[in-house]
């Protein structure tokens, strides 16, 4: 199919010919309608001109895309087509490996372009599209789609791909482990329980507990996360809400790929303790939730009344599926600062 414009272009055709314009699935054709999990096509694309293999300019190699394969429409906005490959895996299938693309052979075709498009979208998930290939010809405008029909000079291409867009998968909060791993801790002064905790040495926190953050399917496998951020950077909370109080425990976090931690900026420790800078005992790949408690922490009314949380927690998993959660201290009784409680 053919389409002319009057837009002003090359006086010279560079291609009066397309013998191939052929799209390939590098991935699965299935992707989750989140707008950043992609499907692989591969392009091959032979112009001729009189008959002679031609060269493309820059602005057709750039203009190559999908368009509704019925309708030769340009595809909505909800669509994004790069030349590159995000972070994102590939939607999951048994005996596919997600991370990985399956580039075509093109032995004995006598390639002369090949081009690599990675398709995201966030159409009405559950269903399925049918896409051409459109290419638009820069001296003339003229669109040439690989929808079947012809119209000369060009030949009847008639090439498409269909893609599935997968309803993103909801799950309880029993798919989120949250267990607590004390990575340090230092000796007790009364009860376990209790808050007279004392430090073997100057300014470092009394206990440092990580909350590694994944999530698993219902088929029990492990869903990493890309990324992770806690709303306002963490919360704090006393032993008790007075004056002259230094007990407190506060939270902190670690994005997937780094052991630097990220605190509230709005929260005020006093300068006789020293947060973490680093996660100890990082686990590869997963974001991190620390809770850190000390016995030299001020009160702060300020940091009291309004950082004392819940806070809500945004990841974004390998596949490109968001997660939407929060967290608290355990409760409100003294005790209550030593442990976190994830929730939706």
């Amino acid at each position: 199919m053919e389409k002319t414009s009057t837009a002003p272009g090359r006086a010279d055709a560079s291609f009066d010919l397309l013998s191939k314009f052929e799209p390939a699935l590098m991935s699965t054709s299935r992707l989750y309608a989140n707008g950043r999990q992609q499907v692989a096509i591969e392009v091959l694309l032979v112009p001729m001109l009189h008959n002679e293999a031609a060269e493309l300019t820059p602005a057709e190699l750039d203009s190559v895309r999908l368009v509704h394969y019925n309708t030769g429409d340009e595809l909505s906005d909800a669509w994004t087509i790069a030349r590159e490959k995000n972070e994102y895996s590939y939607y999951p299938e048994p005996g596919r490996d997600a991370a990985t693309i399956t580039r075509v052979s093109r032995t004995g075709e006598g390639k002369r372009y090949v081009i690599e498009l990675y398709v995201s979208t966030t159409e009405s998930e559950g269903l399925s599209r049918k896409l051409a290939l459109a290419i638009t010809r820069e001296s003339d405008g003229l669109v040439v789609i690989t929808n079947g029909e012809k119209l000369p000079p060009n030949n009847g291409i008639d090439q498409s791909v269909t893609l599935q867009m997968v309803k993103v998968p909801t799950y309880s909060i029993q798919n989120y482990p949250f267990e607590k791993n004390i990575v340090r801790e230092a000796a007790l002064d009364g009860g376990p329980s209790g808050p007279g905790r004392v430090r073997e040495d100057g300014g470092s926190p009394v206990f440092i507990a990580n909350y590694h953050f994944t999530a698993v399917d219902n088929s029990n496998n492990t869903i990493m996360f890309k990324s992770l951020e806690v709303e306002s950077g963490g919360m704090i909370q006393w032993h008790d809400k007075v004056a002259g109080e230094r007990y407190a425990s506060y939270t902190g976090y670690a994005v997937p790929g780094s052991d630097d931690i990220v605190y509230n900026p709005e929260i005020e420790l006093g300068h006789l303790h020293t947060p973490e800078k680093k996660v100890r005992d990082p686990a590869e790949d997963t974001g991190t939730i620390v809770l850190v408690g000390d016995v030299n922490i001020p009160f702060h009314y300020n940091s009291a009344i309004n950082h004392d949380g819940p806070c809500r927690v945004n990841a974004i998993d390998e596949y490109g599926n968001g997660h939407a959660l929060f967290i608290r201290f355990k409760d409100t009784s003294p005790t209550g600062r030593f442990d976190l409680v994830l929730y939706k």
